[in-house]
């Protein structure tokens, strides 16, 4: 109980039921990707080893996992002003963490396909996209808000496969994340700044150079061409 810690650190408890005794290399691992990613620090904080003096999967964890923060005499303590400047500089690094893929490899991020090119912001922003859509609240909202139809071609899963279909959609982010302003939370309305898709049309939205709007979206796909087609034979 000598020193007090300020850190921009990580969640053990998952990462240790996951990767079991190799737990500690992967914190140590993923909080060195982040001070890759973070660059200079502020005046002040610090990415040098914290020392809990104790032992255990939550101390040695939080050990591992410190990416840079703060450490304080306990006796003599800054005041209130610092700490909370402190606090608000821990927060906008978390922020631009974020903004720069967070703690995961971005090579390591599934669908990376889908983004054509090396442009390394190209990937960035589209792991963000996917993020968004995947959180099961935001997906769950969006969907009751929207409805389980197709916005860009008008397909309903339930209707071509029956009840394994039913309430089957899939969540896309319309907001262009290049635009948002850097280390800023902005906050989404689901039936404004989201969509509903099928996954063809999906994946379309996310290609490199395709489109961007629900409008340029249906001025592309044929599926009215290809289903009359269909219906002809």
């Amino acid at each position: 109980m000598a020193r007090l810690y300020l850190t921009l650190n990580q969640g053990t408890t998952a990462i240790e039921q996951e990767f079991k005794s190799r737990y500690l290399p992967e914190l140590e691992r993923r909080a060195q990707l982040g001070n890759a990613r973070l660059g200079k620090l502020p005046p002040g904080m610090s990415n040098a080893a914290i020392d809990l003096a104790s032992s255990g999967t939550l101390p040695d964890g939080y050990e591992a996992g410190h990416v840079c923060g703060y450490s304080y005499d306990l006796a003599n303590l800054p005041s209130d002003a610092v700490l909370a400047r402190h606090l608000g500089e821990i927060l906008s690094s978390y922020l631009k963490l974020d903004t720069l893929g967070g703690l995961t490899d971005l090579a390591a991020a599934d669908d990376d396909d889908a983004v054509e090119g090396d442009s390394v912001d190209e990937r960035r922003r589209y792991r963000q996209h996917r993020s968004i859509e995947r959180n099961p609240s935001t997906s769950r909202k969006v969907k009751k808000a929207l409805g389980y139809a197709c916005q860009g071609c008008g397909f309903e899963f339930e209707k071509v496969y029956g009840e394994i279909g039913h309430q089957y959609i899939e969540a896309h982010h319309l907001i262009q994340l290049g635009n948002l302003p850097p280390n800023t939370v902005v906050p989404m309305n689901v039936k404004t700044d989201f969509a509903v898709l099928c996954a063809n049309c999906h994946r379309m939205m996310h290609r490199n150079n395709g489109p961007t709007t629900l409008a340029d979206l249906k001025a592309v796909h044929k599926l009215p061409a290809l289903i009359e087609l269909f219906n002809s034979k």
